[in-house]
């Protein structure tokens, strides 16, 4: 009889326990299938096994193969087996096969196996969701140093989902992720040292984790270091350093560091004036819903200041600033519904965004409506 060769995650296994060390469910299945594992074993002198493997129903499902041949031969830990099965039917889309596979690695302690089954039920994709079963298995792989199961953890503490931490644990966890290169926990470990949030308030702290995210291309954590290098928070103010970090953030989308960076190029500060330039970048913050944004381009169209004059383009802008609750973009709102610029006349429409900007305190829209009703706010 031909001698048969034993491959195994590419590696020829002589000897059973080379089987053990490198058990592959699918390849070892796809030999005990097609009856190759019992000749082999045959073959290396592994008789003892041959009657219980024979004895095996090869028309169950994989899983119960899988725990009867592991039985059979002696392998006591499959979880990493098992984890790869999991992915293979994640990949598939058979969810359902995924999360038991999954659940199986992880009741082994399998680390990324009990953060999948983790994310299974905070998503409920294919499971009931429960947070609490999500928390469960996040903190068993946050307790093997599992990063994203670390910062998940911390997520839950801030969203209330299912998890009682007071905040110097939830803190550490942020640390612990952040130390390992982490950017959004490194970012949010910032945030947590630059507000005093659950550990003592130290911006010196806050800058150096800022640095960190920020180094890696987190847009939050450039904008973050933009505004503190324009104010002079740390190692005074840098004007020249705020616009290249506004630069980074904004050429990533964000909506606040594109309004600054269109702010400096309108001032001239950090950079050389260049209103194209501002005018760009408000329209990018703008399309993004910036309500500054918006209201910054409602007064250039309004009196046609680096752009052509055009009030109706100026309400438009006006009125999208003032729907998210912009005060100046309110009273702006309101003159032009009063004295018909840009829109048809309307004293109502008027009066209503000249009380929503006098609920914020503005002073002018208060005037206004004084002339309106004849009495003081």
């Amino acid at each position: 009889m031909p001698k048969i060769i034993f491959i195994i995650n590419k590696q020829r296994i002589q000897t059973l326990q080379e089987l053990r060390d490198h058990f592959n469910l699918f390849e070892v299945l796809q030999y005990y299938k097609n009856g190759r594992l019992i000749k082999w074993l045959e073959q290396i002198g592994e008789t003892e096994y041959l009657k219980a493997l024979e004895q095996l129903d090869i028309t169950q499902e994989d899983m119960i193969l899988n725990i009867q041949l592991r039985r059979i031969l002696g392998i006591q830990d499959s979880s990493a087996t098992d984890f790869e099965l999991a992915g293979r039917f994640n990949k598939e889309g058979n969810k359902t096969e995924a999360i038991k596979w999954y659940r199986n690695a992880a009741e082994q302690g399998h680390a990324d196996a009990q953060y999948k089954l983790g994310v299974c039920y905070d998503t409920g994709k294919r499971i009931s969701q429960n947070k609490a079963e999500a928390v469960k298995w996040y903190l068993k792989a946050a307790e093997q140093g599992h990063a994203d199961a670390q910062y998940k953890l911390k997520v839950c503490y801030d969203t209330d989902k299912g998890i009682a931490m007071d905040k110097t644990e939830a803190i550490q966890w942020y640390r612990n992720v952040a130390e390992q290169g982490h950017a959004d926990a490194q970012y949010k470990l910032g945030v947590c040292y630059d507000a005093g949030d659950g550990i003592s308030q130290n911006k010196a702290e806050a800058v150096k984790w800022y640095r960190k995210a920020a180094e890696q291309g987190y847009a939050d954590a450039q904008y973050k270091l933009g505004l503190i290098s324009q104010i002079g928070v740390q190692n005074g103010k840098n004007r020249r350093k705020a616009v290249e970090y506004f630069t980074a953030a904004a050429e990533q989308g964000h909506a606040g560091a594109q309004y600054k960076l269109g702010v400096c190029y309108d001032t001239g500060d950090g950079i050389a004036m260049d209103m194209t330039e501002a005018v760009k970048w408000y329209r990018k913050a703008a399309e993004q819903g910036h309500a500054d944004a918006q209201y910054t381009l409602g007064e250039m169209f309004q009196i046609g200041v680096w752009v052509g004059k055009n009030r109706p383009k100026a309400v438009e802008y006006f009125t999208a600033a003032a729907k998210q609750g912009h005060a100046d973009a309110q009273y702006e709102l309101g003159k032009c519904y009063q004295d018909g610029e840009g829109v048809n006349k309307d004293e109502n429409k008027a009066i209503h965004w000249f009380t929503l900007a006098a609920s914020e305190g503005h002073s002018l829209a208060k005037d206004e409506l004084k002339s309106f009703y004849k009495f003081s706010f």
